[in-house]
């Protein structure tokens, strides 16, 4: 237990399902002492506890996780009343059922589902988590059935149960599921296993049509990917995360994602590619199979996924872009898959490369005026405009305000000095302004 549980409650195996088939193998640890009058160390209890708490972190609005790894669309509310039982948890109350299950019943007595019903249920003090030990981040808006919910995975692959997941983005908004990872649809070794396993399978990035992690067989791997867990920030208007990954240091490529979240529907994913040489790059997004997704605008560079509940809009900003529809697979359960639609977007360049899209998440799934533009960068002292190499900017008029967003790729500042677009200044490597607010310093994310 000590070894496995890190020390964020995360299962080593960066598996959710699996995660959860852990945690019910202790659950039923601590009942059976409990009942037999068997005294347990008390890491045991530590660690069951943390476990149970990091399911909360991750839900997705309708209860279910993430299908992470080697993990089903599931509900894991049953786990998470049982550890609330047993450990007297207001907060884990909170994100079980209302009334325990039938199975927990059968597995706790009929008297603990009266004690249940009357315990504490008490909101988590977070709204958004990043659990630095795993490298998981997720962004959540509120927490309610219907709250948009963004979900990156920056940490270790785990073990036979993880994927080639690196960078992964989840996205759930108005509480449909928008992108998503594809499941792990089956055990056999070959072609059907890795295509689920493969970077194509995940929202995330691939450098000349190579894997960033190679699939020996079912289970083992042949080539793995160092990640580079980067920093975190969360305000009270603003989020920030970034994470990279060493899976083409010897292509000489270093890959790293960027993501600003401006509550409660609005978020900005910057990839940089370092590098010196020529390379092409390819930004999958896989999509829910319950939505629709088409491209649009003159150059097909916006998306828009239509589904029950939920509108999302994609802006491709990076000029020179191809982004392109596919047909791909999802499996929400084992040995079962569904066809969905996926996204690639190419590119291609030599040295310093970048993608900037911009996701905006429409309230009640129904359109909402936005513009989405990419402004210059200038040196307010030098009075000159930053290559896009260096520093680039996107405006955003949305929610009767404009917002500014300055991402550095590297220092810019140089003597003294203040970036600028828009009319806004500040000094910072990521920095948001909202321009009925401020239009000096913002609010730095990143230095």
């Amino acid at each position: 237990v000590r070894m496995q549980i890190m020390p964020d409650g995360v299962h080593w195996e960066q598996s959710p399902m699996y995660h959860n088939e852990v945690l019910h193998c202790l659950l039923d640890v601590i009942l059976l002492a409990k009942r037999n009058d068997i005294a347990l160390p008390d890491v045991i209890l530590r660690q069951t506890e943390k476990m149970a708490m990091a399911d909360v972190a991750w839900l997705k609005p309708d209860h279910h996780i993430v299908m992470m790894g080697d993990s089903d669309d599931v509900d894991v509310r049953d786990r998470i009343s049982v550890a609330a039982y047993l450990f007297l948890n207001p907060v884990l109350r909170f994100g079980g059922f209302d009334r325990l299950d039938y199975e927990s019943i059968w597995d706790l007595g009929m008297k603990a589902g009266e004690e249940y019903a009357g315990m504490e249920r008490r909101k988590p003090d977070f709204t958004s988590l990043f659990l630095e030990h795993s490298g998981n981040t997720y962004f959540r808006s509120d927490w309610s059935e219907r709250a948009n919910f963004l979900h990156l995975h920056s940490g270790t692959m785990g073990a036979g149960h993880g994927h080639s997941d690196k960078l992964h983005i989840d996205l759930v908004v108005n509480g449909e599921d928008v992108l998503m990872d594809g499941g792990r649809y089956t055990y056999v070794s070959g072609p059907k296993r890795f295509s689920y396993k493969d970077p194509s399978g995940h929202n995330t990035i691939t450098v000349d049509d190579l894997p960033f992690t190679v699939c020996k067989d079912s289970w083992e791997c042949s080539k793995l990917c160092q990640p580079v867990k980067g920093q975190f920030r969360f305000t009270d208007s603003y989020e920030y995360v970034q994470g990279g990954h060493l899976g083409y240091a010897e292509d000489g490529v270093f890959i790293n994602r960027k993501i600003v979240y401006i509550k409660p529907d609005i978020y900005l994913i910057m990839d940089e590619m370092y590098t010196g040489g020529a390379h092409t790059y390819r930004q999958y997004w896989n999509f829910s199979e319950r939505g629709q997704v088409n491209l649009e605008g003159s150059n097909q560079n916006c998306a828009v996924f239509q589904g029950n509940k939920a509108r999302a809009d994609f802006y491709f900003l990076t000029p020179g872009t191809e982004p392109e529809l596919y047909e791909g697979k999802i499996a929400r359960h084992y040995n079962r898959y569904e066809k969905r639609q996926g996204i690639c977007v190419k590119y291609q360049a030599e040295g310093f490369a970048s993608l900037l899209t911009v996701i905006h998440a429409a309230p009640d799934g129904k359109p909402e005026s936005i513009l989405v533009e990419k402004i210059p960068v200038n040196s307010a002292l030098k009075g000159i405009q930053y290559p896009d190499s260096m520093a680039e900017a996107v405006k955003i008029s949305c929610h009767g305000t404009e917002y500014v967003v300055i991402f550095c790729h590297q220092e810019v500042n140089s003597p003294t000095d203040l970036e600028e677009a828009d009319g806004c200044m500040g000094y910072g490597n990521v920095i948001v302004f909202d321009k009925k607010k401020d239009v000096l310093a913002g609010t730095v994310l990143q230095y």
